[in-house]
Protein backbone atom coordinates (compact mmCIF):
# COMPACT_ATOMS: atom_id res chain seq x y z
CA UNK A 1 0.00 0.00 0.00
CA UNK A 2 1.36 3.31 -0.76
CA UNK A 3 2.07 5.71 2.05
CA UNK A 4 -0.13 8.69 3.16
CA UNK A 5 0.35 11.99 4.32
CA UNK A 6 -0.09 12.42 7.96
CA UNK A 7 -3.30 14.83 8.79
CA UNK A 8 -0.82 17.57 9.93
CA UNK A 9 0.83 17.83 6.50
CA UNK A 10 4.00 16.98 7.45
CA UNK A 11 5.27 13.60 8.03
CA UNK A 12 4.50 10.57 6.03
CA UNK A 13 2.79 7.61 7.32
CA UNK A 14 2.52 4.14 5.71
CA UNK A 15 2.12 0.32 7.17
CA UNK A 16 4.79 -0.56 5.50
CA UNK A 17 8.16 0.20 5.12
CA UNK A 18 10.00 -1.37 2.43
CA UNK A 19 11.81 1.29 0.80
CA UNK A 20 12.87 1.38 -3.04
CA UNK A 21 16.23 3.27 -3.97
CA UNK A 22 16.70 3.63 -7.12
CA UNK A 23 19.44 6.12 -9.09
CA UNK A 24 22.40 4.32 -8.28
CA UNK A 25 25.43 4.90 -10.78
CA UNK A 26 27.30 1.95 -12.63
CA UNK A 27 29.35 0.41 -10.52
CA UNK A 28 28.49 2.24 -7.30
CA UNK A 29 27.67 1.04 -4.02
CA UNK A 30 25.09 2.22 -1.70
CA UNK A 31 24.67 2.54 1.94
CA UNK A 32 22.29 3.56 4.55
CA UNK A 33 21.69 5.16 8.12
CA UNK A 34 18.92 5.09 10.75
CA UNK A 35 20.73 7.01 13.15
CA UNK A 36 21.63 10.43 11.33
CA UNK A 37 24.94 8.99 9.78
CA UNK A 38 26.47 7.56 13.32
CA UNK A 39 26.66 4.90 10.99
CA UNK A 40 26.14 3.36 8.21
CA UNK A 41 25.45 -0.28 6.24
CA UNK A 42 25.38 -1.22 3.33
CA UNK A 43 22.14 -1.85 1.12
CA UNK A 44 21.42 -4.78 -1.44
CA UNK A 45 19.78 -5.18 -4.54
CA UNK A 46 17.45 -1.78 -5.58
CA UNK A 47 15.37 -1.87 -2.09
CA UNK A 48 15.64 -1.57 1.89
CA UNK A 49 13.25 -4.48 3.38
CA UNK A 50 10.73 -3.11 5.86
CA UNK A 51 12.19 -5.59 8.68
CA UNK A 52 15.47 -2.94 9.47
CA UNK A 53 13.11 -0.38 10.35
CA UNK A 54 12.29 -2.69 13.54
CA UNK A 55 8.91 -1.08 15.63
CA UNK A 56 6.36 1.63 14.83
CA UNK A 57 7.27 5.02 15.23
CA UNK A 58 9.34 7.91 14.16
CA UNK A 59 11.84 6.55 11.11
CA UNK A 60 14.83 8.78 9.84
CA UNK A 61 16.48 7.14 6.70
CA UNK A 62 19.56 8.79 5.02
CA UNK A 63 21.11 6.78 2.21
CA UNK A 64 23.68 7.46 -0.25
CA UNK A 65 26.08 5.95 -2.45
CA UNK A 66 29.92 5.46 -2.62
CA UNK A 67 31.54 4.99 -5.99
CA UNK A 68 34.58 3.01 -6.98
CA UNK A 69 37.33 4.95 -5.40
CA UNK A 70 35.14 5.33 -1.92
CA UNK A 71 33.99 8.83 -2.27
CA UNK A 72 30.71 9.16 -0.44
CA UNK A 73 28.40 11.25 -2.68
CA UNK A 74 25.36 13.13 -2.11
CA UNK A 75 22.91 12.01 1.26
CA UNK A 76 18.92 11.23 -0.14
CA UNK A 77 17.08 11.55 3.20
CA UNK A 78 13.48 10.18 3.77
CA UNK A 79 11.28 10.65 7.27
CA UNK A 80 8.07 8.96 7.84
CA UNK A 81 6.36 7.31 10.26
CA UNK A 82 5.65 3.49 10.40
CA UNK A 83 2.26 2.46 11.62
CA UNK A 84 1.54 -1.53 11.55
CA UNK A 85 -0.74 -1.43 14.58
CA UNK A 86 -4.38 -2.38 13.66
CA UNK A 87 -7.34 0.02 14.93
CA UNK A 88 -8.99 -1.03 18.67
CA UNK A 89 -11.56 -3.40 18.52
CA UNK A 90 -15.04 -1.61 17.19
CA UNK A 91 -17.57 -1.41 19.60
CA UNK A 92 -20.94 -1.81 17.36
CA UNK A 93 -24.62 -2.11 19.42
CA UNK A 94 -27.86 -1.48 18.78
CA UNK A 95 -28.56 2.04 18.53
CA UNK A 96 -32.01 1.50 19.52
CA UNK A 97 -32.44 -2.40 21.65
CA UNK A 98 -36.46 -1.82 21.33
CA UNK A 99 -36.82 -5.51 23.58
CA UNK A 100 -35.55 -5.65 27.45
CA UNK A 101 -32.06 -3.33 27.54
CA UNK A 102 -29.25 -5.69 26.39
CA UNK A 103 -31.53 -8.65 25.34
CA UNK A 104 -30.13 -8.20 21.74
CA UNK A 105 -34.00 -8.27 20.47
CA UNK A 106 -35.26 -5.19 18.58
CA UNK A 107 -37.80 -3.99 16.01
CA UNK A 108 -35.03 -1.28 14.86
CA UNK A 109 -31.92 -2.95 14.10
CA UNK A 110 -29.62 0.91 13.16
CA UNK A 111 -26.55 0.19 14.80
CA UNK A 112 -23.82 2.39 16.00
CA UNK A 113 -19.63 2.18 15.66
CA UNK A 114 -17.77 3.43 18.69
CA UNK A 115 -13.92 3.61 19.01
CA UNK A 116 -13.70 5.23 15.69
CA UNK A 117 -10.19 6.79 15.16
CA UNK A 118 -9.89 10.01 13.59
CA UNK A 119 -9.50 9.61 10.07
CA UNK A 120 -10.33 6.23 10.13
CA UNK A 121 -13.16 4.70 8.08
CA UNK A 122 -15.35 1.74 8.08
CA UNK A 123 -17.75 -0.66 6.18
CA UNK A 124 -20.00 -3.50 6.98
CA UNK A 125 -21.72 -6.16 5.70
CA UNK A 126 -25.11 -7.83 6.78
CA UNK A 127 -25.10 -11.71 7.36
CA UNK A 128 -22.32 -12.11 5.03
CA UNK A 129 -23.41 -10.02 2.12
CA UNK A 130 -21.53 -6.66 -0.12
CA UNK A 131 -19.70 -4.42 1.70
CA UNK A 132 -21.30 -1.18 2.17
CA UNK A 133 -19.22 2.18 3.26
CA UNK A 134 -19.93 3.72 6.84
CA UNK A 135 -20.85 7.25 7.36
CA UNK A 136 -20.39 8.76 10.42
CA UNK A 137 -20.87 6.68 13.62
CA UNK A 138 -23.92 4.76 12.57
CA UNK A 139 -26.20 2.96 10.25
CA UNK A 140 -30.10 4.17 10.68
CA UNK A 141 -31.52 1.17 8.62
CA UNK A 142 -33.60 4.11 6.84
CA UNK A 143 -34.27 3.90 3.27
CA UNK A 144 -34.77 6.44 0.62
CA UNK A 145 -38.27 6.97 1.43
CA UNK A 146 -37.76 7.42 5.11
CA UNK A 147 -38.88 3.63 5.83
CA UNK A 148 -37.42 1.68 8.12
CA UNK A 149 -35.00 -1.61 6.43
CA UNK A 150 -36.87 -4.63 6.94
CA UNK A 151 -35.08 -7.76 7.77
CA UNK A 152 -36.53 -11.22 8.11
CA UNK A 153 -37.98 -12.19 11.56
CA UNK A 154 -34.80 -14.09 12.95
CA UNK A 155 -31.05 -14.18 14.34
CA UNK A 156 -28.48 -11.67 12.02
CA UNK A 157 -24.81 -10.99 12.01
CA UNK A 158 -23.59 -7.82 11.13
CA UNK A 159 -20.00 -7.22 10.72
CA UNK A 160 -17.76 -4.15 10.86
CA UNK A 161 -14.37 -3.41 9.19
CA UNK A 162 -12.54 -0.53 10.66
CA UNK A 163 -9.39 1.03 8.84
CA UNK A 164 -7.31 3.45 9.93
CA UNK A 165 -5.30 6.00 7.55
CA UNK A 166 -2.80 3.82 6.63
CA UNK A 167 -5.08 0.79 5.71
CA UNK A 168 -4.72 -1.37 8.74
CA UNK A 169 -8.07 -2.79 9.52
CA UNK A 170 -9.73 -4.81 12.59
CA UNK A 171 -13.01 -6.34 12.52
CA UNK A 172 -15.91 -6.14 14.99
CA UNK A 173 -19.15 -8.17 15.11
CA UNK A 174 -22.72 -7.57 16.24
CA UNK A 175 -25.22 -10.60 17.07
CA UNK A 176 -29.21 -9.40 17.25
CA UNK A 177 -32.24 -10.98 16.77
CA UNK A 178 -34.75 -8.95 14.81
CA UNK A 179 -38.77 -9.22 15.53
CA UNK A 180 -40.47 -6.78 13.29
CA UNK A 181 -43.98 -8.13 13.38
CA UNK A 182 -46.42 -6.29 15.70
CA UNK A 183 -49.38 -7.62 17.39
CA UNK A 184 -52.74 -8.06 15.68
CA UNK A 185 -55.27 -7.72 18.11
CA UNK A 186 -56.19 -4.84 20.27
CA UNK A 187 -56.56 -5.03 24.22
CA UNK A 188 -58.79 -2.72 25.89
CA UNK A 189 -59.58 -0.78 29.16
CA UNK A 190 -62.45 -1.02 31.55
CA UNK A 191 -62.80 0.62 35.22
CA UNK A 192 -62.00 -1.98 37.80
CA UNK A 193 -64.10 -0.44 40.21
CA UNK A 194 -66.65 2.43 38.64
CA UNK A 195 -67.80 3.82 42.31
CA UNK A 196 -69.84 6.78 40.91
CA UNK A 197 -73.81 6.56 40.60
CA UNK A 198 -73.91 3.44 38.15
CA UNK A 199 -71.21 1.22 36.47
CA UNK A 200 -71.52 3.07 33.02
CA UNK A 201 -70.65 7.09 34.11
CA UNK A 202 -67.00 6.32 34.26
CA UNK A 203 -67.28 8.54 37.46
CA UNK A 204 -64.40 6.81 40.21
CA UNK A 205 -62.60 7.66 43.02
CA UNK A 206 -60.51 4.49 42.24
CA UNK A 207 -57.68 4.98 39.47
CA UNK A 208 -57.36 1.23 38.87
CA UNK A 209 -58.12 -0.09 35.40
CA UNK A 210 -58.47 -3.79 34.23
CA UNK A 211 -56.54 -4.33 30.83
CA UNK A 212 -58.94 -6.45 29.03
CA UNK A 213 -57.60 -9.22 26.36
CA UNK A 214 -53.76 -9.86 27.97
CA UNK A 215 -52.40 -13.39 27.10
CA UNK A 216 -49.72 -14.48 29.17
CA UNK A 217 -46.77 -13.16 28.46
CA UNK A 218 -48.19 -10.32 26.74
CA UNK A 219 -46.94 -6.58 27.38
CA UNK A 220 -48.51 -3.44 27.28
CA UNK A 221 -48.59 0.20 27.15
CA UNK A 222 -50.63 3.04 27.79
CA UNK A 223 -50.92 6.54 26.55
CA UNK A 224 -52.84 9.65 28.51
CA UNK A 225 -51.75 12.39 25.38
CA UNK A 226 -54.05 10.78 22.79
CA UNK A 227 -50.90 8.76 21.43
CA UNK A 228 -48.22 11.19 21.77
CA UNK A 229 -46.08 9.53 24.54
CA UNK A 230 -46.68 5.72 25.54
CA UNK A 231 -45.70 4.09 29.04
CA UNK A 232 -45.21 0.74 30.37
CA UNK A 233 -45.09 -0.69 33.59
CA UNK A 234 -41.70 -1.41 35.64
CA UNK A 235 -40.74 -4.60 35.99
CA UNK A 236 -42.53 -6.27 38.98
CA UNK A 237 -44.56 -2.93 39.03
CA UNK A 238 -48.52 -3.70 40.05
CA UNK A 239 -51.71 -2.53 38.12
CA UNK A 240 -52.13 -0.44 40.97
CA UNK A 241 -49.19 0.65 41.39
CA UNK A 242 -49.06 1.32 37.73
CA UNK A 243 -52.14 3.22 37.46
CA UNK A 244 -51.59 5.69 40.52
CA UNK A 245 -48.41 7.29 39.20
CA UNK A 246 -50.06 7.59 36.03
CA UNK A 247 -53.76 9.29 37.23
CA UNK A 248 -52.01 11.42 39.73
CA UNK A 249 -54.29 14.45 39.77
CA UNK A 250 -58.18 14.69 40.06
CA UNK A 251 -60.23 15.44 36.51
CA UNK A 252 -61.25 14.27 33.53
CA UNK A 253 -59.18 11.59 31.97
CA UNK A 254 -58.75 9.61 28.22
CA UNK A 255 -56.69 6.47 28.38
CA UNK A 256 -55.57 4.68 25.36
CA UNK A 257 -53.41 1.40 25.78
CA UNK A 258 -52.12 -0.88 23.22
CA UNK A 259 -50.51 -4.00 22.69
CA UNK A 260 -46.65 -4.74 22.96
CA UNK A 261 -44.40 -7.72 21.98
CA UNK A 262 -41.46 -8.35 23.74
CA UNK A 263 -39.29 -6.69 20.86
CA UNK A 264 -41.38 -3.62 21.07
CA UNK A 265 -43.44 -4.08 18.39
CA UNK A 266 -46.59 -2.07 18.95
CA UNK A 267 -50.25 -3.59 17.86
CA UNK A 268 -53.27 -1.65 17.33
CA UNK A 269 -55.04 0.70 19.35
CA UNK A 270 -57.67 0.07 21.60
CA UNK A 271 -60.97 2.25 22.08
CA UNK A 272 -60.35 4.95 24.20
CA UNK A 273 -61.37 5.00 27.81
CA UNK A 274 -63.18 8.38 29.54
CA UNK A 275 -63.11 8.63 33.25
CA UNK A 276 -63.21 11.71 35.66
CA UNK A 277 -60.97 10.61 38.43
CA UNK A 278 -62.22 12.47 41.91
CA UNK A 279 -60.39 10.86 45.09
CA UNK A 280 -61.80 13.96 47.19
CA UNK A 281 -65.59 14.16 49.00
CA UNK A 282 -67.46 17.02 50.08
CA UNK A 283 -65.43 19.41 52.46
CA UNK A 284 -68.15 21.40 53.82
CA UNK A 285 -70.38 19.16 56.32
CA UNK A 286 -73.95 18.35 56.04
CA UNK A 287 -76.18 21.05 58.26
CA UNK A 288 -78.30 18.78 60.74
CA UNK A 289 -80.70 20.53 62.68
CA UNK A 290 -84.47 19.61 64.66
CA UNK A 291 -87.24 20.53 62.48
CA UNK A 292 -89.52 21.90 65.63
CA UNK A 293 -87.47 22.07 68.66
CA UNK A 294 -90.33 21.94 71.25
CA UNK A 295 -88.36 22.83 74.64
CA UNK A 296 -88.31 26.09 76.28
CA UNK A 297 -86.34 27.81 73.41
CA UNK A 298 -85.32 27.03 70.12
CA UNK A 299 -81.54 25.88 71.11
CA UNK A 300 -82.22 23.60 74.28
CA UNK A 301 -81.98 20.86 72.10
CA UNK A 302 -85.36 19.24 73.65
CA UNK A 303 -87.93 18.31 71.97
CA UNK A 304 -90.90 15.99 71.88
CA UNK A 305 -90.88 15.67 67.83
CA UNK A 306 -87.43 14.56 66.59
CA UNK A 307 -88.17 15.05 63.71
CA UNK A 308 -84.77 15.64 61.97
CA UNK A 309 -84.45 18.21 58.92
CA UNK A 310 -81.08 17.63 56.74
CA UNK A 311 -79.66 19.85 54.17
CA UNK A 312 -76.29 18.39 52.30
CA UNK A 313 -73.36 19.96 50.98
CA UNK A 314 -73.87 21.15 46.97
CA UNK A 315 -71.16 18.33 45.63
CA UNK A 316 -73.45 15.69 47.87
CA UNK A 317 -76.01 13.57 46.19
CA UNK A 318 -76.37 10.71 48.53
CA UNK A 319 -76.68 11.30 52.83
CA UNK A 320 -77.19 8.82 54.96
CA UNK A 321 -77.19 8.85 59.34
CA UNK A 322 -76.05 6.99 61.97
CA UNK A 323 -76.60 6.75 65.71
CA UNK A 324 -72.86 5.25 66.60
CA UNK A 325 -69.96 4.66 64.78
CA UNK A 326 -70.56 1.38 64.87
CA UNK A 327 -74.06 1.54 63.65
CA UNK A 328 -74.45 0.90 59.78
CA UNK A 329 -76.06 3.95 57.94
CA UNK A 330 -79.95 4.51 56.70
CA UNK A 331 -81.07 6.40 54.19
CA UNK A 332 -82.55 9.85 54.92
CA UNK A 333 -85.56 9.84 53.36
CA UNK A 334 -87.53 12.30 50.83
CA UNK A 335 -87.18 16.03 51.35
CA UNK A 336 -84.00 15.66 53.29
CA UNK A 337 -86.28 14.33 56.26
CA UNK A 338 -85.30 11.42 59.45
CA UNK A 339 -88.73 11.02 61.11
CA UNK A 340 -89.25 11.63 64.15
CA UNK A 341 -90.39 7.51 64.88
CA UNK A 342 -86.70 6.29 63.97
CA UNK A 343 -85.77 7.80 67.78
CA UNK A 344 -87.03 6.15 71.07
CA UNK A 345 -87.89 8.75 74.30
CA UNK A 346 -85.03 8.37 76.55
CA UNK A 347 -84.10 11.15 78.97
CA UNK A 348 -80.45 10.70 78.20
CA UNK A 349 -79.00 12.96 75.31
CA UNK A 350 -78.05 11.16 71.45
CA UNK A 351 -76.02 12.27 68.96
CA UNK A 352 -77.18 11.42 65.24
CA UNK A 353 -74.34 11.52 62.74
CA UNK A 354 -75.08 12.15 59.04
CA UNK A 355 -72.34 11.41 56.26
CA UNK A 356 -72.68 12.50 52.91
CA UNK A 357 -71.23 11.19 49.17
CA UNK A 358 -70.51 12.66 46.14
CA UNK A 359 -71.37 11.40 42.86
CA UNK A 360 -67.85 9.46 42.80
CA UNK A 361 -68.48 7.95 45.91
CA UNK A 362 -66.44 9.85 48.37
CA UNK A 363 -67.54 10.50 51.52
CA UNK A 364 -67.48 13.40 52.56
CA UNK A 365 -67.24 15.37 56.31
CA UNK A 366 -70.54 14.38 58.26
CA UNK A 367 -72.84 16.78 60.17
CA UNK A 368 -73.65 16.23 64.08
CA UNK A 369 -76.44 17.02 65.79
CA UNK A 370 -77.08 16.30 69.74
CA UNK A 371 -80.49 16.24 71.37
CA UNK A 372 -82.79 14.70 73.84
CA UNK A 373 -86.37 13.31 73.41
CA UNK A 374 -87.05 13.12 76.98
CA UNK A 375 -89.65 10.06 78.36
CA UNK A 376 -93.60 10.97 78.17
CA UNK A 377 -94.17 12.25 82.00
CA UNK A 378 -97.55 9.96 83.46
CA UNK A 379 -101.25 11.81 84.42
CA UNK A 380 -100.59 12.78 88.04
CA UNK A 381 -102.59 10.73 90.55
CA UNK A 382 -105.54 12.57 91.73
CA UNK A 383 -106.80 12.01 95.63
CA UNK A 384 -109.24 14.54 97.83
CA UNK A 385 -108.41 13.03 101.32
CA UNK A 386 -110.08 15.48 103.23
CA UNK A 387 -113.28 15.18 101.43
CA UNK A 388 -116.73 14.44 103.12
CA UNK A 389 -117.97 11.16 102.67
CA UNK A 390 -122.19 11.17 101.53
CA UNK A 391 -124.74 8.85 102.88
CA UNK A 392 -127.62 8.89 101.89
CA UNK A 393 -127.75 12.11 100.62
CA UNK A 394 -126.83 13.26 103.96
CA UNK A 395 -123.34 14.81 104.18
CA UNK A 396 -120.97 14.09 107.44
CA UNK A 397 -119.57 16.78 108.86
CA UNK A 398 -115.80 17.47 107.67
Amino acid sequence: MAAVIAPDGGRVLTRDATVAVSGIAPGASWWYSLDDGASWVRGRGDRLPASVFGEDGDKHLQVRQVDQAGTPGEIAALKFTLDTTAPQLPSVRLTQDTGIAGDQLTHDWGFTVGGLEPGGRWRFSVDGGDWQDGVGDRFDAIDAQGQRMALPDGTHTVRVEVRDAVGNTTLGTLDFQTDMTPPLDPLSLALENDTGADDTDGITNDPLLSVIGLQAGDLWAVSVDQGASWTAPLPGESSGEFFQQLLRTDGAWQVLVRREDAAGNAGPVGPALDLTLDRVGPTTPATVKLRNDTGVDKTDGITSDATIQVTLAADAVRGAYRLGPTESWTAIGPGGLIDDTQFSRSDSARTVEVGQWDLAGNRGVSGWLTFTKPLVLNAPHLDLPHAALLEQGVGLPI
